[in-house]
């Protein structure tokens, strides 16, 4: 903690109120640095795991951060973006039987298979088979697939980001 000695004269409390003034311009600073290491922290994680997702699969994307969340003249957060047309896919993953060739149990011992699931909405009760779907790319070919893995690039970010703010506090804040 920075200790400030004053003695109860003008230019005393007047040097004591330039070193305050120092002293919260470098907070600022450190926070700033903080949040933006915190940031490059996420981009990476996102960008690793993003390459890890077969080219195909992943399709176009963009992972930026932000400019920094402010509060008045303060750096409060940052934000974590990432764009593209197979993201939700790749968070969350598709289909309910990735990597499997049946339906996957509930908690509750009941089986997605016993009229609930995918393809199950009414009208639409036999959409799902067990041995995938098919669907055309974007050539118009025809292309078989069980769905993508659930590849999570910013749940993975933000536990990375949750595990490394002590260190970076202390790199940052001493």
């Amino acid at each position: 903690m920075k200790k400030i000695k004053v003695s109860l004269t003008t230019e005393s409390l007047l040097d004591a109120a330039r070193q305050i003034d120092h002293y919260c311009r470098q907070l600022d600073d450190k926070n700033k640095e903080f949040v933006r290491r915190l940031g490059e922290i996420g981009l990476n994680v996102v960008n690793t795991t993003m390459q890890s997702v077969p080219p195909v699969d992943r399709g176009e994307y963009t992972a930026e951060v932000v400019e920094p969340v402010m509060d008045g003249d303060h750096v409060c957060g940052i934000a974590l973006n990432l764009y593209g047309d197979q993201i939700m896919f790749i968070e969350f993953s598709s289909g309910v039987t990735f990597g499997q060739t049946s339906f996957p149990t509930l908690p509750d011992g009941n089986s997605y298979g016993d009229g609930m699931g995918t393809g199950t909405f009414p009208g639409q009760k036999y959409a799902y088979s067990p041995t995938g779907w098919w669907y055309k790319d974007q050539w118009g070919q025809r292309q078989h697939t069980y769905g993508l893995r659930a590849s999570m690039p910013m749940y993975k970010a933000d536990v990375e980001i949750v595990q490394s703010i002590r260190r970076i506090a202390k790199e940052v804040f001493g």
